[in-house]
């Protein structure tokens, strides 16, 4: 059994001349938000937007923990 559950998103605009992009990620424990965040960046691409978001919520969990992740 997990202890936390993760959803995570990134994206970005790949018509942009700039590379907008976007990740974020929301934690939940018992059916409560523990921690979330989000930020943007320029010149990315979406596959890194994704990525970024489940490895900057797996470093938000405590030490030794167990969570389930839901991502696209």
């Amino acid at each position: 059994m997990s202890d936390y559950v993760i959803y995570t998103d990134g994206g970005c605009c790949n018509t942009s001349i700039y590379g907008e992009g976007g990740s974020a990620y929301v934690i939940l424990k018992d059916d409560k938000i523990f921690a979330r965040k989000s930020k943007g960046f320029i010149k990315t691409t979406n596959n890194v937007m994704e990525l970024l978001a489940i490895v900057s919520a797996v470093n938000a969990l405590p030490d030794q923990s167990r969570a389930l992740v839901y991502s696209d």
